[in-house]
């Protein structure tokens, strides 16, 4: 075989060989968008939770719903203590605001879920870790922000923090929309 011909047959052979390659590997990719729709299942214990309008103290029912998940540090109550629940039901349209470490496990069979339950509230369920500030904000003026030029401080507000209070971001939330 001459120098040419081994050249186009190595060629061939690597040609051969990619087009034989996995399709992770391929031009095309082979992954197939199809979402499933939401279909609720609770499990056996089923607890619900309303962050704004919840009570920790309450039995965690639709209709007296706790306002923290028990794996969240500020649980009190009967949702501090709870164990052995698979169904957590968060309330549609609400904002839950904090942290949940997870204390249990589910099992292959009965996993622990963290669900909306369609037919309670309307919109989307959400978890933030951020903290909600009411209250207290003050228009800037020339004794309390002389460091920011005049046009602007009519249109800067302050508020006083919690000092333990350390924000990495903050913005306003104004008629339910963030501006």
């Amino acid at each position: 075989m001459k120098f040419g011909s081994m050249k186009l047959f190595l060629f061939a052979l690597i040609l051969g060989l990619t087009a034989a390659l996995p399709a992770a590997n391929a031009a095309q990719p082979d992954l197939e968008w199809s979402p499933k729709t939401f279909d609720f299942q609770p499990g056996r214990e089923v607890r619900y939770i309303d962050f704004e309008n919840g009570n920790d103290m309450n039995p965690g029912t639709k209709s007296r719903p706790w306002k923290h998940h028990p794996w969240d540090k500020s649980a009190e109550g009967k949702a501090k203590t709870a164990k052995g629940i698979d169904t957590y039901c968060f309330k549609q349209g609400v904002a839950y605001r904090g942290a949940l470490v997870a204390k249990e496990s589910g099992t292959p069979g009965n996993p622990i879920r963290l669900t909306v339950d369609p037919s309670w509230g309307t919109g989307k369920a959400g978890f933030y870790g951020s903290v909600g500030i009411r209250g207290g904000w003050k228009r800037c003026t020339d004794k309390t922000a002389p460091e920011i030029p005049k046009p602007g401080r009519r249109k800067t507000w302050y508020t006083d923090l919690d000092p333990n209070l350390v924000p990495r971001l903050l913005w306003e939330v104004r008629a339910g929309e963030v501006t």
